[in-house]
């Protein structure tokens, strides 16, 4: 399992209201960890740029997910940005 999964499950509980709050779900490739910023931004224009070519966005999260959803979803984004790299 990745590491961080079960701190970024916890930190979607509190998501689902229609406040314009998400989280910005990235993955270190070096680390093997996830890791979230939280946004409020009605738009959904708002996220984080990391100039560390191993952190990768893997999506924006605005309600509550399962620790497997979310490791499902990393893997999903990971395969992707594998496959684009070769």
């Amino acid at each position: 399992m990745t590491k961080g999964i079960k701190k970024v499950c916890s930190e979607t509980k509190s998501l689902g209201r229609t406040d314009g709050c998400y989280l910005q779900l990235n993955y270190d490739l070096k680390k093997h960890e996830v890791f979230t910023n939280f946004h409020c931004d009605l738009g959904r224009n708002s996220r984080t740029r990391y100039k560390d070519e191993n952190i990768i966005f893997i999506a924006n999260i605005d309600s509550p997910m399962s620790m497997k959803d979310i490791e499902n979803l990393v893997t999903t984004k990971y395969k992707e940005y594998a496959a684009s790299i070769f």
